[in-house]
């Protein structure tokens, strides 16, 4: 996938999931806090630091294309 794909599938599932049913949630309990996105399943986790996110993401799923954006800012690529 390249790495414009990895941009677009992050960005859907960003407005997918992220401004949808999550949104409400993550502002007021994650403000902040970085939120990264499989752009293949969908999954997503939370931490503190983008290093952070990063580490435990590539932990679970090695070489799986992610979408990081921080709760509340605007969207970053990862």
């Amino acid at each position: 996938m390249s790495p414009h794909e990895v941009i677009e599938r992050g960005e859907e599932t960003y407005r997918g999931v992220y401004q949808g049913a999550l949104k409400d949630e993550l502002e007021r309990t994650a403000w902040g806090k970085f939120l990264i996105i499989n752009v293949d399943t969908g999954e997503h986790l939370l931490a503190d630091t983008r290093a952070e996110a990063l580490r435990q993401f590539r932990a679970r799923v090695p070489y799986a294309p992610s979408y990081v954006l921080r709760v509340g800012v605007l969207p970053l690529v990862a």
